[in-house]
């Protein structure tokens, strides 16, 4: 049953979904909690992925990917920006929030070209959440494998 009763909100230096799903603040922390590794793009920082069936796996099922993907500045391992991904075109208007939508081979772009990235036929729309000066996110440093190289 519905209750009027509210939770008290959490602050403080975290990122989550539904206060109950820890998006990861460090590149350490993802790593260790299993997310999977994908590109640095300049200006937003090396990508994380996570799926959850089973939690850690990297099938790329969209029905089961987590919607948030940290995003962390190589320099620092902290995190810089995330993207939220939509499994369906967005109405975007004409300067709207949303990105896309994207075939199947761009929004791949996200992850490394050896990462076995695939998602059939989907159509993806994503919106980026930047933090802190973007313009200094650089992947020079700490970075795997960088948007086209």
């Amino acid at each position: 049953p519905c209750s009027s009763q509210r939770d008290s909100p959490i602050r403080g230096p975290r990122l989550s979904i539904n206060q109950n799903f820890e998006i990861p603040l460090t590149q350490d922390a993802a790593e260790d909690a299993g997310w999977l590794m994908g590109n640095c793009i300049p200006k937003m920082g090396i990508h994380y992925s996570y799926n959850l069936s089973p939690a850690g796996t990297h099938s790329f099922e969209l029905d089961t990917m987590v919607p948030a993907m940290p995003m962390y500045n190589p320099a620092n391992g902290r995190v810089a920006a995330v993207l939220y991904l939509w499994p369906a075109a967005q109405n975007n208007g004409i300067t709207g929030p949303w990105e896309g939508p994207f075939s199947n081979g761009l929004f791949c772009a996200n992850w490394c070209k050896d990462s076995g990235c695939s998602f059939g036929d989907a159509t993806i729309s994503s919106m980026h959440w930047l933090y802190g000066d973007y313009a200094h996110v650089s992947c020079k440093a700490n970075a795997t494998c960088v948007f086209g190289q």
